[in-house]
């Protein structure tokens, strides 16, 4: 198989159950040229870290990335509303290159509790991206979810295309949340968020023209 005729991203995944942490040993990202296409192999590792457990060194590392992709809200902290419950770092050379934060709880639809994974601050940093590494992230969110059962995947952003590449869909639905501002908790809200919301299952739940309770804040 040559580069001319390969039309698919092939990811290696070694899983290791092992205090949470598991390992992407190689990274084969299709690069797009006007010219020609062509494969750029990289060496990817990544790490699934409890929050409570990220050493000074790690935290360092989120916080570079965090205010160079967020500058607007992160300065010296590695959280914007509320810490997540764990992490996928990617590093690329003991380099964090990009970073996943997952917020796993309980939600709400129409009064019925579901289990999910909320994606909070998917980044990489500015000179890795178009690399693959947003797309590995979330597929190691899937083997994780995969592996504990958790069936639905939700996230709230503003550019849909790699979402919806993954098979995420914009879903059409009212969501109620705590509004926290400056570490203050100051309303609950609920409104549409049919332009930002996606969300990937594994079940057959329909979450369209339902009113999601967040149970706590939009992360």
């Amino acid at each position: 198989m040559n580069a001319k005729n390969c039309t698919l991203i092939v990811l290696s995944l070694l899983v290791l159950s092992l205090s949470s942490l598991f390992f992407i040993n190689k990274l084969y990202a299709m690069e797009t040229d006007p010219a020609m296409n062509k494969f750029v192999t990289k060496k990817v590792k990544i790490k699934c870290r409890h929050e409570y457990a990220l050493d000074e060194a790690e935290r360092s590392s989120l916080r570079e990335i965090l205010s160079e992709c967020f500058p607007e809200c992160f300065s010296d902290r590695i959280f914007y509303k509320q810490l997540p419950t764990m992490r996928l770092l990617a590093f690329y050379e003991k380099r964090l290159v990009g970073q996943l934060g997952i917020d796993h709880r309980v939600i709400s639809a129409n009064g019925l509790p579901h289990q999910i994974f909320g994606v909070v601050d998917l980044c990489v940093t500015r000179t890795f991206r178009g690399e693959g590494i947003g797309t590995l992230l979330l597929t190691a969110l899937e083997v994780l979810a995969g592996k504990h059962e958790i069936y639905h995947l939700i996230a709230f952003a503003d550019h849909h295309e790699l979402y919806k590449k993954l098979g995420y869909e914009q879903v059409n639905a009212k969501c109620r949340f705590l509004a926290i501002e400056d570490l203050s908790s100051h309303s609950v809200i609920e409104r549409d968020e049919s332009k930002i919301l996606l969300i990937k299952s594994y079940k057959p739940v329909d979450f369209t023209d339902k009113t999601i309770d967040l149970l706590g804040h939009l992360f």
